[in-house]
């Protein structure tokens, strides 16, 4: 299950990052062979934001200002389209609002992929495929 499209184990590490590249919620182990979708509908928030069962992300105001927004996660194009999860438009001739809200969106996903970035930069276990010893796989 582990043995991913690449031909090689991995194990899949997903994770939810503030505007300061702090990882606020985590999920490691997911099989490496799942796709995107596969991967996010196994993570242990999403039935929580499928649901709204619980407010995993609270409301919160804009300096300096009262107005109370939401605060959203961001994803790709393989993502669910929530309340809360936001992701590009896809396809072509898009009208220019929806082609500037793809630009704003993938402005935002840069502090999640510097966020990762970090993390292998810290800890470079994180960056590269998992050794293992083939012959121990087949026989188990």
């Amino acid at each position: 299950m582990y043995f991913n499209y690449k031909s090689y184990s991995s194990t899949v590490l997903q994770g939810v990052v503030d505007a300061a590249y702090k990882f606020t919620i985590t999920d490691v182990g997911g099989y490496g062979k799942l796709s995107d979708e596969g991967r996010f509908c196994s993570f242990c928030t999403f039935d929580t934001m499928r649901n709204k069962s619980r407010n995993i992300l609270p409301n919160t105001c804009l300096p300096p200002t009262n107005s109370s927004l939401p605060i959203v996660c961001i994803g790709d194009e393989a993502y669910p389209l929530f309340a809360n999860l936001l992701k590009p438009y896809s396809g072509e001739n898009l009208d220019p609002d929806a082609v500037f809200f793809n630009k704003q969106l993938s402005r935002a996903c840069k502090t999640n992929e510097r966020a990762f970035d970090i993390l292998y930069s810290k800890w470079h276990i994180f960056s590269k495929a998992i050794e293992t010893n083939e012959k121990q796989l087949t026989k188990s």
